[in-house]
């Protein structure tokens, strides 16, 4: 099921761009590295009963970051992907999801395989709480 996009949404109830938007607990199950400067994620997030697909977008700069917050195991898992160099995109899929804190701004819409969607762009990664 094609879940309908939360970036999207936001847009088309008339929301700004420059706010930025802070998200206390995001299970990272996986992240594509889409090239060598950007890496993205998706999650589901309910907001009033709707489930919407959220894209994250992070800049390669945050790599290191996102690691640090992950259990060790999954740093181990992170490496492993991000050394098996096999050309962009790709994905590395976690043995667990961890969570992290986000603060990031509406991007630009995107044209994907199935719709158009708002990414987030990360702006800042903290721990969840």
């Amino acid at each position: 099921m094609i879940r309908p996009d939360f970036g999207t949404f936001l847009i088309k109830q008339g929301s700004h761009k420059n706010i930025l938007r802070v998200f206390y607990s995001v299970p990272i199950t996986h992240i594509s590295l889409v090239n060598n400067s950007l890496f993205t994620t998706l999650v589901n997030l309910e907001v009033e009963g709707i489930e919407y697909a959220v894209s994250f977008d992070f800049p390669m700069t945050f790599i290191g970051t996102v690691t640090g917050k992950a259990p060790t195991y999954i740093q181990g898992e992170i490496m492993v992907g991000l050394s098996k160099n096999k050309g962009q995109p790709y994905t590395i899929e976690f043995s667990k999801p961890f969570p992290i804190g986000i603060e990031a701004k509406l991007g630009q819409p995107q044209v994907g395989q199935h719709d158009q969607f708002v990414p987030f762009i990360v702006q800042k990664v903290f721990d969840s709480n």
